[in-house]
């Protein structure tokens, strides 16, 4: 659901006519069925957003029943007519198998496209893929280069990869201090992950002063979404001063 609202909001003004805007309202409403109808009218008329769309609600089931190979038919189309959106999903239907045959080069090749017309999430998946040398070689490098394109933008997946290669050296000089501003980036969008890096940068002192207080707080936050690592990591800290066991 969050990522099609997401879709909507950003491409709101690209559609043309009041068939975009009725299908928005629908969707709004709740009324899935109706939303799904309406945007499948745009999308046979060779609209790219309304056919991403289209495989959005196909993939994730709503308004219409779960169907993977319609939902790769229209990411396909969509991603044909170069919709960077489009090229991201079919990437990951290509990169994870979904009823298609498990192709890390064609994916590699989606995102690239996605990430050359500037799109965070195709500059992020590009940086995965040269940070795990899926569908190409890896160099670390480029990973570097491609997160922080993503990350500038705001993209918290970015920040938090970004921050593992400046904190282990890769690409780059080793840099705790970036490390932890990248960390504390994503934890301000809410990602655990971040979070649990962050808190580890203050128990340790790596990048910054070391603040037990600051770490709780950190930990904290990532185990309250259900982060076993940082609630273990509580239970360390608990263990070692009990003001931390609350």
């Amino acid at each position: 659901m969050k990522k099609l609202l997401l879709v909507l909001t950003m491409l709101g003004s690209l559609l043309f006519g009041g068939a975009f805007e009725n299908a928005k309202a629908f969707y709004a409403q709740g009324d899935l069925v109706k939303a799904f109808e309406n945007f499948h009218i745009l999308a046979k008329d060779g609209h790219a957003e309304a056919q991403n769309i289209i495989g959005i609600m196909l993939e994730e089931g709503q308004g219409v029943d779960q169907n993977l190979t319609k939902a790769f038919n229209w990411y396909e189309k969509a991603a044909d007519q170069g919709l960077d959106l489009a090229q991201v999903n079919l990437g990951i239907f290509y990169q994870e198998g979904i009823t298609v045959e498990k192709n890390n080069k064609k994916a590699f090749d989606l995102y690239l496209k996605a990430a050359n017309q500037g799109s965070s999430k195709g500059e992020f998946t590009v940086g995965t893929m040269f940070h795990n040398g899926f569908g190409t070689t890896q160099d670390y490098k480029k990973a570097l280069f491609y997160y922080t394109k993503a990350a500038d933008k705001g993209l918290f997946l970015a920040q938090y990869n970004l921050g593992l290669l400046y904190y282990n050296g890769l690409g780059t000089k080793q840099d705790y201090k970036k490390s932890l501003e990248l960390n504390l980036q994503g934890s301000e969008a809410g990602y655990a992950g971040s979070q649990l890096n962050a808190g580890l940068a203050y128990a340790t002192g790596k990048g910054t002063s070391v603040n037990k207080i600051k770490a709780y707080e950190f930990w904290r936050k990532a185990a309250i979404q259900g982060n076993k690592t940082a609630q273990d990591n509580l239970d360390f800290l608990c263990r070692e001063s009990s003001w931390a066991c609350k």
